[in-house]
């Protein structure tokens, strides 16, 4: 018995040592991962992908003066030297939605450059939306600009127009991420920049509305639900 109860003693000090054991190793694990992170500064996994240049996809589509251009914070003076990005075919959506089928072939154009940035607007083949884009290479960021883009009164507006133009702008404002392709190269992501005078509201609403006011306008009578 005398014999039993030692061992049992033995075996319940040697558990409670390794308890003991691994906890200092998990403490000195934590230490060391406080360090590397917060004290050495060195990015983990998520620092990293939140600070990855997202306009990188796009470098191998410009010339290589444009790009080292722009990345010294300057700016392009002619269209042709961004290269394949001037009347680019880009698709624009709302992810994690394919785009709508207006947005599935848009054309790319620039329309200024400075401060390391280059401003983009992209058409629909109608040429019944614009949609207007900042690409900030200096600092590795593409911008949507809600308040420069909108619906064209140069051409003669459809109900389609108005039902994806309003679904696209009430989901950017919503924090929907927005993200372009370009055949050939990895989509790039979008940051949202919202202008202080619109109001968030629920996309499918806005787009029930603006499609009710468009009816009117053009002498059709609201449907009845």
């Amino acid at each position: 018995m005398a014999a039993a109860k030692k061992s049992s003693t033995a075996r319940s000090s040697e558990a409670t040592s390794t308890r003991k054991g691994r906890r200092k190793r998990e403490e000195k694990v934590s230490l060391a991962e406080r360090y590397i992170q917060v004290d050495a500064g060195v990015p983990d996994e998520m620092d990293l992908y939140e600070s990855r240049d997202r306009v990188a996809p796009w470098h191998n589509l410009m010339t290589q003066k444009a790009l080292l251009v722009l990345k010294a914070g300057g700016q392009v003076e002619k269209a042709e030297e961004l290269g394949k990005l001037e009347n680019a075919r880009v698709s624009v959506r709302l992810w994690p939605d394919p785009p709508a089928q207006q947005f599935q072939t848009m054309t790319l154009t620039p329309i200024g450059s400075r401060g390391g940035v280059v401003k983009f607007v992209a058409l629909n083949p109608r040429e019944s939306i614009a949609l207007v884009f900042a690409m900030d290479v200096a600092n590795g960021r593409m911008h949507t600009i809600l308040d420069e883009g909108g619906l064209c009164d140069a051409v003669e507006l459809i109900e389609k127009d108005i039902e994806d133009y309003t679904r696209y702008l009430h989901s950017v404002i919503g924090n929907r991420i927005v993200e372009l392709t370009i055949d050939g190269s990895e989509p790039v992501e979008c940051k949202v920049v919202i202008p202080v005078n619109i109001m968030p509201r629920a996309p499918e609403e806005a787009v029930a509305e603006a499609i009710e006011q468009f009816r009117r306008s053009n002498g059709h009578s609201p449907e009845v639900v």
